[in-house]
């Protein structure tokens, strides 16, 4: 989040995203809500990798419901939100990153908030995680790990040099 917030580095970061979801609105909507919320954009870029793969029109059928845009949210927990704003990339991430970031403060760990996000309330027993879901947390951290080592290189080896030695 630093370096987004660094005004001369910042145009790097959004490029460096905009050009791993191949589209500057996504990259912009995920990077905006991850400042006002305080959560690292590699967690947020790789969260909606693998819901979505940063496709805001994505839909997904489950029995009983459906997964809808860019952070796959759910009919049932989302039942409130209209067909516009699930598909519009802003507010979808800010509703998908608010439910992740309110699992966060509630557990007190990524791991566990991402447990929370993908098999809902139910994480909240002690019952094990499903393999499925221990599976989905371990893609998702290597993921942000991944991104946070590829935006650094790419800021790094930037063609403005004054920006990558700083």
């Amino acid at each position: 989040m630093a370096l987004y917030r660094h005004d001369q580095i910042r145009p790097l970061v959004v490029e460096y995203y905009a050009q791993l979801t191949k589209d500057r609105s996504v990259a912009l909507a995920i990077l905006e809500t991850c400042d006002d919320l305080n959560i690292d954009p590699s967690l947020g870029f790789a969260l909606a990798w693998n819901e979505s793969r940063f496709n805001p029109q994505a839909v997904n059928r489950n029995p009983g419901s459906l997964d809808r845009g860019l952070f796959q949210l759910n009919t049932r927990t989302f039942s409130k939100l209209d067909r516009k704003t699930v598909f519009d990339p802003k507010a979808n991430a800010r509703h998908g990153l608010t439910y992740y970031k309110m699992a966060y403060d509630r557990l007190g760990s990524e791991a566990k908030a991402l447990g929370y996000y993908n098999a809902g309330i139910g994480l909240l027993t002690e019952r094990a995680l499903p393999k499925s879901t221990q599976a989905y947390i371990k893609r998702i951290l290597a993921d942000r790990e991944r991104m946070d080592r590829d935006a650094i290189a790419w800021i790094y080896f930037s063609h403005d040099t004054r920006l990558a030695l700083r």
